[in-house]
């Protein structure tokens, strides 16, 4: 499946914007190759970024098998605890697509499970301890100070997408991350890693 390039220039034009942006996804087939296209009744958009501590995060009104979000140049690059969970406890999402300043992040998971609010609290700290190492390899990185795509370490990236995996294993969680170098080799098109 194809996430066109029409669709990732959409994409690039709001994440110059203050705010996530958040839409569900539908299959469609086009010239025998099957695509990811908006639903455009799904679009929802977050509250204005007006401090550092706020991340302008946008809620879904209803979710499909495939959603997907933004995070702003204007926050962290990076999946949020709060993201990871989400796609493991929701059984309608059978992927979540994050949309940020360094490339795009894919999330899955094949065993879902509903969490007490204790459960809950608990696997939202210990992921929270694993993604602030990504702010221990770019400490303060967003647009606003862009480090250049050539010094994305992939390799500490996906080291730390591993260590997400063992700690959620019981869910089957899987995180693929794509750098906008590698969308831009496949002519601006995203091409969806089949994870199961």
């Amino acid at each position: 499946m194809i996430i066109d390039d029409m669709s990732i220039n959409t994409l690039l034009y709001y994440l110059e914007h203050p705010y996530e942006v958040c839409v569900n996804m539908e299959k469609k087939l086009r010239n025998h190759e099957v695509f990811l296209d908006f639903d455009a009744e799904s679009w929802t958009n977050g509250s204005e970024l007006n401090d550092q501590t706020k991340r302008g995060s946008c809620k879904m009104k209803r979710y499909s098998d495939y959603i997907l979000h933004t995070h702003s140049i204007y926050s962290r690059a990076y999946p949020s605890s709060e993201d990871i969970l989400k796609v493991c406890k929701r059984k309608t999402i059978k992927y979540s697509f994050i949309v940020t300043s360094w490339g795009i992040w894919q999330l899955y998971a094949g065993n879902k499970s509903v969490l007490n609010s204790a459960d809950t609290s608990m696997y939202l700290e210990q992921i929270q301890k694993i993604i602030d190492k990504y702010d221990k390899i770019y400490p303060k990185y967003t647009a606003i100070n862009k480090i250049t795509m050539g010094s994305l370490k992939k390799k500490e990236l996906n080291s730390i997408s591993r260590l997400l995996e063992k700690k959620l294993s019981n869910f089957d969680f899987k995180i693929v991350f794509t750098s906008w170098k590698e969308i831009n080799k496949q002519n601006n098109n995203y091409e969806l890693t089949e994870i199961f």
